[in-house]
C-alpha cells in the first residue's frame, strides 16, 4: 500500500515525496521519515485525532523542505515530507485520498 501511494504521488514526473509516514490515530504504521523529520512533527502527534477527512497541517522543515501532515482517510493519516509548494502538493494529497482512502482504512482494519 505505502509503494503504491509513493508511486502515485508523482506530480509531473517530479516525485513529491522525498519521505513519509502512515499512522492510525496517533500509533505510526509504517515510516521512511529521517530523525530530523520525526522530532520536528513529534510535538504535533498528539493532534492527528482531531484532523477531519482532507484536514492537513504544514511545517516548516528547512529552506527547501516542508512537513505536510494529511487525514488521508477517516483511519489514516499521510505525513510527507516534500520541496514542492504545498498548495500543488494538497492538491495531489486531495486525489490520493480519493482514490486510497478506502482501501487504507480496510488495511488499518485488520
Amino acid at each position: 500500500m505505502a509503494n503504491a501511494i509513493r508511486n502515485d504521488s508523482v506530480l509531473l514526473d517530479v516525485p513529491i515525496v522525498l519521505e513519509m509516514a502512515i499512522y492510525k490515530g496517533k500509533q505510526q504504521i509504517y515510516s521512511d521519515l529521517t530523525s530530523q523529520s520525526l522530532s520536528r512533527m513529534a510535538p504535533f502527534v498528539e493532534s492527528f485525532t482531531l484532523l477531519g477527512l482532507g484536514d492537513n497541517l504544514s511545517l516548516s522543515l528547512d529552506e527547501r523542505k516542508s512537513i505536510i501532515v494529511y487525514r488521508i482517510s477517516e483511519k489514516g493519516v499521510l505525513t510527507i515530507v516534500t520541496n514542492e509548494k504545498i498548495g500543488t502538493t494538497l492538491i495531489k494529497l486531495k486525489e490520493i485520498t480519493e482514490k486510497y482512502g478506502k482501501q487504507i482504512d480496510e488495511l488499518l482494519e485488520e
